[in-house]
C-alpha cells in the first residue's frame, strides 16, 4: 500500500516549506516535492491519498537514548517496553533505541536477548544501548554504583553475543582500566560506542576518540565541564567532526545558552549520525502518522 500526502507545511533541519507532498511506499519514502507532482504517484493501484490542507509534517523522531515512559521502564522486560514505547509513538517518535541502565551482566544479557527478539519483529526498535556499566561511580549520576564495572573481553563478549547484533551503542568511560581496549572490540562488532559518565580530561577523550568512540553521551552532563585550562571532553568531542553530541535540551539539564554554544561551535556535529544502522533509519517511514495541529 502506498500513501500521498500533499498541501502540507514541510518542517525539518532546512527550515519551513509551505505546499509540500510526499509519496510513501510501505516502508520507504518514494519522491518528495513541493506543488502539483504528486499527481503522477496518486494515480498507482491502492494508493491512499491525504490533502493535508496545511497542516505540518515533520520526520519522526528517532531517539537514540531512552529508558522508558509512561512510567514504565525499559529494563523490565518485553511488556514494559511496549508499553513504554506506546508512549513515545503517541509523541511523534518512529524509530527507538532501546537504553538500559547498569545492572548485573547477567541481567543485561537477558535484557539484550529480550531487546533482539523485540527488533527482529518491530522494525520501529532499532536495538539496544547499554549506558552502564562501565561508567566512573564519581560521575555515574542514576546509576547504581553496585552494578558499576570495568570492561574486560570476556564479559564484553558475552554482552555482545547476548545481542545477537542488536547492541547498537555502549556509553564507556574511557579512564576505566581495559577500556580504550574495550572501546576497539565494540567498534570491531559494529558497535557505536559513547563516552560518557566520565571524569575523562581532554587528552584522554580525544585518545578515545582515536580508538573509535564516535559519540558523547548527554553532553555537559555526568562529565568535567569547560575550563579555561582544562578543556574536558565537551571540547574534545566539538572540535572533532568525526564525533556527534548528544545533548538534553529540556531547558533543565543544559541551560538553553550553554546549547546555543554547543551548536554554534559544532553546527554540522550536533546533527550528524555517527552510525550507519541510525542514517539507514532516517531514510525509511513507517506510516503518515507524522501529520499533526
Amino acid at each position: 500500500m502506498s500513501v500521498v500526502i500533499h498541501g502540507a507545511t514541510k518542517i525539518d533541519a532546512d527550515g519551513i516549506v509551505d505546499d509540500f507532498w510526499v509519496a510513501f511506499g510501505s516502508h520507504s519514502i518514494l519522491a518528495t516535492g513541493i506543488g502539483t507532482g504528486w499527481h503522477g504517484w496518486a494515480t498507482a493501484d491502492g494508493v491512499s491519498v491525504v490533502n493535508a490542507a496545511g497542516r505540518i509534517v515533520t520526520p519522526g523522531f528517532i531517539d537514540i537514548h531512552g529508558h522508558g515512559g509512561g512510567g514504565h521502564a525499559f529494563d523490565d522486560g518485553a511488556d514494559e517496553i511496549h508499553a513504554a514505547l506506546a508512549v513515545h509513538r503517541a509523541h511523534g517518535t518512529t524509530r527507538s533505541v532501546i537504553s538500559l541502565v547498569a545492572n548485573p551482566i547477567e541481567t543485561l544479557s537477558a535484557s539484550l536477548a529480550a531487546i533482539a527478539e523485540l527488533t527482529a519483529s518491530d522494525e520501529l526498535i532499532l536495538g539496544s544501548h547499554l549506558e552502564g556499566p562501565y561508567l566512573a561511580p564519581a560521575q555515574r549520576g542514576a546509576h547504581s554504583q553496585k552494578h558499576l564495572g570495568t570492561p574486560n573481553r570476556d564479559e564484553l563478549a558475552q554482552l555482545l553475543s547476548a545481542a545477537r547484533g542488536t547492541l547498537r551503542q555502549l556509553t564507556i568511560a574511557p579512564e576505566l582500566p581495559g577500556a580504550l581496549d574495550a572501546i576497539e572490540q565494540l567498534t570491531d562488532a559494529g558497535v557505536t560506542v559513547a563516552i560518557g559518565h566520565t571524569e575523562a580530561d581532554f587528552a584522554l577523550t580525544k585518545e578515545a576518540f582515536d580508538r573509535g568512540a564516535t559519540l558523547l553521551t548527554h553532553a555537559f552532563n555526568a562529565m568535567p565541564g569547560i575550563k579555561h585550562r582544562e578543556p574536558g571532553p565537551v571540547t574534545a568531542a566539538l572540535g572533532d567532526p568525526r564525533v556527534a553530541l548528544e545533548l538534553i535540551l529540556d531547558g533543565f539539564h543544559v541551560h538553553p545558552e550553554v546549547a546555543r554554544i554547543a551548536f554554534f561551535a559544532a553546527p554540522s556535529a550536533s546533527f550528524s549520525s555517527p552510525t550507519p544502522w541510525l542514517r539507514r533509519a532516517r531514510t525509511t517511514a513507517s506510516t503518515p502518522s507524522a501529520i499533526s495541529t
